[in-house]
């Protein structure tokens, strides 16, 4: 997506704002994971398909540790 240029109405000026923010959160993001995977960090040299599974193993992987962790919470408080 692209933001208004030469913002006139205020309704485009919110639309930019909000995409600036959004852009940066997912800047932040991976910023994050590269930091905690350096391999995230440099250009690969293997193959787009094996790339792709390996980024989505890693998310997923995060994603269960996360659901499992916050279970563990929820048990404990109950």
């Amino acid at each position: 997506m692209k933001p208004y240029s030469r913002t006139i109405y205020r309704s485009k000026a919110i639309f930019n704002y909000r995409l600036s923010r959004a852009r940066h959160v997912v800047e932040r993001a991976f910023e994050m994971w590269a930091s905690r995977w350096r391999i995230l960090d440099k250009a690969s040299e293997t193959k787009v398909d094996i790339v792709l599974k390996t980024v989505q193993w890693g998310v997923c992987t995060t994603l269960h540790q996360t659901i499992v962790a916050a279970w563990m919470q929820m048990a404990v408080l109950i």
